[in-house]
C-alpha cells in the first residue's frame, strides 16, 4: 500500500473543454511560464509558444506579469543562451583547476621522494583528458539541439509574443498607488496568517538591501488582478503557473501538486459572487492538455514535463525487479544468505529532479531515488532449515528508463530500464511479539531470534528449529546438544555424562 498518492492531473481534459466550448473564458499566464520558455529544450520551448499562439485571442495577463517578465528577462535569457555550450566550458574549467591542484599536491609529495608519485600524476592527467574529451563529444552529439537553440534565442519569439500582447491590449492596466498600498497592507496581514498566495516570497526581501519592497506581494497583486478582471468582464478564468510552492497549491509529502489551495477558490467565488469560474492548472499539465486540444505534436514536451511522474510511477511498479537484485545482493541486509523475498512491497518512492536526454525517436530519463519497502526475507540457516524475517528497508540508487516515441500515434512506451548503485542504506527487523520477552542470555545462538529451548555445550542455548539439523548431536541421556567438533561421547553418553558416571561409580562400590 502506498503512503503517497500521486495525482497525475489536477484538472481533467473534459473540464478544460467545457471552458473552451463556453467561449466566455480568458487564459491568464504567470510570468514564470513565459520565462521558463528560455530554460527548457528547444522542443518543449516550441510547444509552450505554440500553445500560447493557439490561445492568444483568449489570452490576458495582469500588468504585474508583464512587468515581472521584463524585469527578470535578462537574468534568464543571458545564462540560458549558451546553456549547452556552458556545460563543456565549465567541465573544462573544473578539470583545469583540478589538474593544477593535483600538480601542486603531488609536487609536495615528490619533494619528499614518495614512491611512484610521477606515475600517479600521469594517470590522473590521462583521466582528466578523458573527461574533457567526453565533454567535447557531448557537444557533438547534441549539435542539432544546440543549433535549434541558437535559432530559438536569435528569433526570440517569446519576447516578440509578449510585447505583441501589450500592443493588442491583452495586458492589464497598471494599478494605482492607492491600490498597491491596499494590497501591500492586506498582504502583511495575510502573510502573518500564512494565507495564500505568495507568503513564501517574503524571503525575497529578508536580509537583502535595495530590494523592491513590493516584491513579496507580486503573487498577491497578480491574484487580485485576476479576480478584478473576472468581475469586470464577467468571464471565466484558466490560470496557469509553474510556481509549485504551497502558497498556491496543496502538496503531498513529496511536494507533488494535488490541487489548488481551497482558500483561493473560495475567495474567487466570494469576490465574483459565483458568476465566474476558475481553473488553476500547473504549467506542465497546461502544456500537455492544450497540446492535445490544439492537435500540436508534443511528445517531447510531454515526456520532459512529466519525467518525474513517469520515473516515480515506474519505480512503484518495479517490485519484482528490485526483489531479484536484493536476493543476489542480500548481504546488505546483514542476514547472510537470502533464498527468497516474499510479499515484497514498495511503500514509498522519493526521487530527485530527473535528467532528460533526447535522441531522435528515443528518450532517456534518469534520476536518483530513495525507496521505502518491506518484505519477508527468507534466510538460509543450514541444510533443511530456513528462517523468514519481516524487514523494512530503505534503498537508494540511480534509475534510468529508455522511452520509445511513437510519433504517428502521438504516444510513447518504456522500452528498457536499469538500476545502478542500488544499495540498502538502512533496515529494520520486525521481530515476533515474544522476542522482546527473551533475556539476552536466553537467545538461540544460531538464529538469534528465538528462545533457546535447549542447552548447547558448553554454556549456550539453541532453539527447537535450529537443533533439528544435522550440524548438532543430541545426548539422549542429559538432553544437551553438541556441535560435531565438541562432541566426545560414545553414542550412549556424552563426555559430560560419562565423567559424571565415572565419578559416581566408586561411591556406589563402597556402600
Amino acid at each position: 500500500m502506498r503512503i503517497v498518492t500521486i495525482n497525475k492531473e489536477v484538472v481533467n481534459l473534459s473540464e478544460i473543454k467545457d471552458f473552451i466550448d463556453d467561449e466566455n473564458y480568458l487564459v491568464v499566464i504567470d510570468s514564470c511560464v513565459f520565462l521558463d520558455y528560455y530554460r527548457y529544450s528547444s522542443e518543449t520551448a516550441k510547444a509552450i509558444l505554440n500553445n500560447l499562439e493557439f490561445l492568444k485571442e483568449n489570452l490576458w495577463i495582469p500588468n504585474q506579469v508583464f512587468k515581472e517578465f521584463h524585469k527578470n528577462y535578462n537574468a534568464v535569457f543571458t545564462p540560458n543562451h549558451n546553456k549547452y555550450k556552458n556545460i563543456t566550458t565549465k567541465i573544462t574549467s573544473y578539470t583545469r583547476d583540478a589538474e593544477n591542484k593535483f600538480n601542486d599536491l603531488l609536487k609536495e609529495y615528490n619533494k619528499y621522494n614518495f614512491p611512484k608519485v610521477k606515475e600517479l600524476n600521469e594517470k590522473i592527467s590521462e583521466h582528466l583528458k578523458e573527461i574533457n574529451k567526453e565533454a567535447e563529444q557531448y557537444k557533438v552529439e547534441i549539435k542539432k539541439e544546440m543549433d535549434d537553440m541558437k535559432v530559438l534565442f536569435k528569433d526570440n519569439a517569446m519576447l516578440t509574443f509578449i510585447n505583441q500582447l501589450k500592443k493588442n491590449n491583452h495586458v492589464g492596466a497598471p494599478l494605482s498607488s492607492n491600490s498597491l498600498l491596499e494590497i501591500a497592507e492586506e498582504g502583511k496581514r495575510r502573510f502573518d496568517l500564512n494565507l495564500p498566495p505568495g507568503y513564501e516570497d517574503l524571503e525575497k526581501i529578508e536580509g537583502k538591501k535595495n530590494v523592491d519592497p513590493l516584491a513579496p506581494y507580486g503573487d498577491l497583486i497578480v491574484w487580485k488582478s485576476i479576480i478584478h478582471k473576472a468581475k469586470e468582464d464577467n468571464v471565466n478564468i484558466i490560470f496557469t503557473t509553474s510556481d509549485s510552492k504551497e502558497d498556491w497549491w496543496h502538496l503531498d509529502e513529496n511536494n507533488n501538486i494535488l490541487y489548488p489551495r481551497e482558500e483561493l477558490i473560495a475567495e474567487f467565488n466570494e469576490e465574483t459572487e459565483v458568476k465566474s469560474s476558475i481553473l488553476m492548472i500547473p504549467m506542465k499539465e497546461f502544456i500537455s492538455k492544450f497540446s492535445l486540444i490544439s492537435n500540436i505534436s508534443s511528445l517531447y514536451s510531454n515526456v520532459e514535463l512529466n519525467a518525474n511522474e513517469i520515473l516515480q510511477d515506474r519505480l512503484y511498479e518495479s517490485g519484482e525487479e528490485i526483489k531479484e537484485i536484493l536476493i543476489a545482493d542480500a548481504y546488505h541486509v546483514h542476514l547472510g544468505n537470502i533464498e527468497d523475498v516474499e510479499d515484497f512491497e514498495i511503500i514509498n518512492v522519493k526521487i530527485e529532479d530527473s535528467d532528460v536526454e533526447f535522441d531522435d525517436e528515443r528518450v532517456n530519463l534518469s534520476t536518483e531515488f530513495q525507496i521505502d519497502a518491506s518484505g519477508y526475507f527468507v534466510e538460509y540457516i543450514n541444510k533443511g532449515y530456513s528462517q523468514s524475517t519481516q524487514i523494512t528497508i530503505i534503498l537508494k540508487g540511480t534509475y534510468s528508463v529508455e522511452i520509445e516515441l511513437d510519433a504517428e500515434n502521438e504516444d510513447y512506451s518504456i522500452d528498457d530500464w536499469e538500476f545502478t548503485d542500488l544499495s540498502i542504506v538502512d533496515s529494520k527487523i520486525h521481530y515476533d511479539e515474544d522476542y522482546y520477552e527473551i533475556q539476552p542470555w536466553e537467545y538461540c545462538v544460531v538464529c538469534m531470534r528465538k528462545t533457546g529451548d535447549h542447552e548447547l555445550y558448553p554454556d549456550e542455548r539453541i532453539c527447537n528449529s535450529c537443533s533439528q539439523n544435522s550440524d548438532f548431536i543430541l545426548c539422549t541421556n542429559c538432553g544437551t546438544f553438541y556441535k560435531h567438533e565438541d562432541y566426545t561421547g560414545d553414542g550412549q553418553y556424552c563426555g559430560k555424562c560419562r565423567e559424571k558416571t565415572l565419578l559416581e561409580e566408586p561411591s556406589q562400590s563402597i556402600f
